[in-house]
């Protein structure tokens, strides 16, 4: 826990250096995701700073934040109710979508890479766990991206 309160305080203090730099901004929401023991407050700044990368970064960003904001909206699911919950579970799969359907991760290989290692399976065992609760009640759209998403992560029931 040391090293990421010594990380946490890094990054507070590059941001007035690198507000402009989304890079900065989605490697500080990752830096929060990744972490043990986190709160929902850590959650929603990591959300936020996925999507000031998001928003504002270029093709890239915006397939690696997509990702990012994914796989937060997950994590933020645990601390919710209902509505919020349903909500965060849609966002999860659109950002995951938007993320598989990209020219960044448009290689099979690539985006592999990208959930390579143990902690990093666990994302995916989450976002997939999504995708399955999210079936009981979505509409045939979203059931359309929750297929892609699956077959994108060579997903067998």
């Amino acid at each position: 826990i040391g090293s990421y309160k010594l990380l946490y305080s890094i990054y507070d203090k590059l941001e007035t250096l690198l507000n402009d730099n989304m890079d900065y901004w989605l490697q500080r929401a990752k830096s929060i995701y990744r972490r043990g023991n986190i709160s929902l407050k850590d959650l929603q700044n990591a959300y936020r700073y996925a999507y000031k990368a998001y928003s504002d970064g270029n093709v890239r960003l915006r397939a690696k934040s997509a990702l990012t904001l994914s796989l937060v909206s997950c994590m933020i699911t645990k601390y919710v109710n209902n509505d919020e919950y349903r909500n965060f579970q849609e966002r999860a799969i659109e950002y995951a979508y938007e993320a598989i359907t990209s020219e960044f991760y448009e290689h099979k290989d690539n985006f592999k890479n990208v959930l390579d290692g143990e902690k990093r399976r666990a994302y995916e065992n989450m976002i997939l766990s999504t995708c399955t609760e999210t079936l009981e009640y979505c509409d045939n759209e979203l059931a359309c991206k929750i297929g892609r998403i699956r077959k994108k992560f060579d997903f067998r029931e």
